[in-house]
This record gives structure tokens, C-alpha cells and sequence, in this order.
């Protein structure tokens, strides 16, 4: 399935989109149940920008561990065809499907920034800076996205999870109290 991946991709490099799906659609039966593959098939829809496409192929699968991946791409396919609800629903069933897994909340929120998802990906940031302490970079980020916007509340927040985090840090209580 890997290789069948790595094929499609090259064909997407290459602008054949559109082959690339009519070959995937057409592989053996069982290599698309395969996690690759699915992805490949995805990417493949993507560089196409067919968002339909992407509703008809994959809105009535399961991706087991990876179902909010799946979830994430309809909610953008809904979004580029100007289903606002539609893509908000499943954005959230994206974010269900990841749980407290940090690694799934990792990509989702990857994804919501690649998007331009700003609200999304800082319900994410926080959620990961929240559950686990030893993230660090969940509040770097949100401390530089809060520090730019000039968000003092904001700030206080990632200042009072970084005291609470790391109770020997100065500079971490200190801008807690500052804020």
C-alpha cells in the first residue's frame, strides 16, 4: 500500500490528478482499505480541489485510528463548497474522533493552521497545553499567537498554565502576576 502511495503522489507532482484517482479506484479489491492508500486516494481528490468528490468517496467510510483525518477533510470539503454547518459539524466530529490522543490532536492541529482554521487550532492549542503539561510548544505558539494579537486575557491564561506547569520557574510566575 506504500507503494501505491508513494505512485499516486508522484502522479499528483506531476498533474495527473485525475489519472491518479481513476488507477486508485481501480486497484485490486483491499488495497484501498488500506490506511496509504486511503490517504493517497485523499491527496489525490485534493490536488484536484474536488471537494464533491471527496463527500461522495469518503463521507460513509470508517478510518478506525484514523477517522479524524477523515472527518477533517469532509469538514474542509464542506467548507470549499460554502457548507458552513456542514463543515462546523464535522469538524467537531473530527476533533471527537481524536479524543485525548495528542499525537491526533498534533495533526488536527497542523491541519486547522495549514487551513487558516485560527479558532480551531487554538481550541486545539489549548486542549493540548490543558491535558498535557509537558507540551510545550502548545503554548508557545498560543503565547506567540496572543503576544501578536495583543490578547493580555489570553496571555494570562498561557502565563497561569506555565506557573501551574512548572512551579520552580520564575519567569513563569512572574508574568503570570504581571498579566
Amino acid at each position: 500500500a506504500f507503494d501505491v502511495y508513494m505512485l499516486s503522489a508522484w502522479m499528483g507532482a506531476q498533474g495527473l490528478g485525475a489519472e491518479a484517482i481513476e488507477w486508485l479506484t481501480n486497484c485490486p479489491p483491499g488495497v484501498l482499505e488500506q490506511e496509504p492508500a486511503r490517504m493517497a486516494l485523499l491527496d489525490a481528490y485534493v490536488a484536484r480541489q474536488d471537494w464533491s468528490g471527496i463527500e461522495t468517496c469518503f463521507a460513509n467510510e470508517q478510518w478506525a485510528g484514523l477517522d479524524f483525518i477523515r472527518f477533517a477533510y469532509l469538514a474542509r470539503a464542506a467548507s470549499e463548497q460554502g457548507q458552513a454547518r456542514a463543515a462546523a459539524l464535522r469538524w467537531r466530529s473530527a476533533v471527537r474522533a481524536a479524543g485525548d490522543r495528542l499525537p491526533c490532536l498534533t495533526a488536527l492541529a497542523r491541519l486547522a493552521g495549514a487551513w487558516g482554521l485560527a479558532d480551531e487550532r487554538e481550541a486545539l492549542l489549548w486542549r493540548i497545553a490543558e491535558r498535557y503539561p509537558a507540551a510545550d510548544w502548545a503554548l508557545r505558539d498560543l503565547h506567540d499567537f496572543h503576544l501578536a494579537a495583543g490578547n493580555t486575557r489570553a496571555l494570562h491564561r498561557v502565563y497561569e498554565l506555565l506557573a501551574r506547569n512548572r512551579p520552580d520557574d520564575f519567569a513563569a510566575r512572574n508574568n503570570f502576576a504581571a498579566t
